[in-house]
């Protein structure tokens, strides 16, 4: 896996997750959206980069729920609940989904 994931949102602007080699896994360390482009699915967009690889790969991702934008820390938890992180030990850890 990357240790960065993103796309562009405008010829000056992108939205990227931000990750380190953790445990038994990738940790991420940082999720960025832009202000004035929050809301509007990139979150989504680059998270769904970094789910696919880390299934395709077999990664586990670990990442702690720390809300620095609009979100509430419990509205940031269920955002990582629907992704497939389950919260454990203080952490949220995704186990990769295998396609067959």
């Amino acid at each position: 896996m990357k240790t960065i994931y993103y796309i562009g949102i405008d010829k000056n602007k992108i939205a990227s997750i931000d990750l380190v080699v953790y445990s038994k896994g990738m940790l991420i360390t940082r999720i960025f959206v832009p202000p004035e482009y929050q809301d509007q699915g990139y979150d989504e967009q680059v998270l769904k980069l970094v789910l696919d690889d880390a299934d395709a790969e077999g990664v586990i991702l670990y990442l702690t729920a720390n809300a620095h934008s609009a979100l509430t820390t419990k509205q940031l938890r269920v955002w990582y609940r629907r992704h497939g992180f389950i919260r454990t030990h203080g952490m949220f850890i995704r186990r990769p989904f295998y396609k067959g």
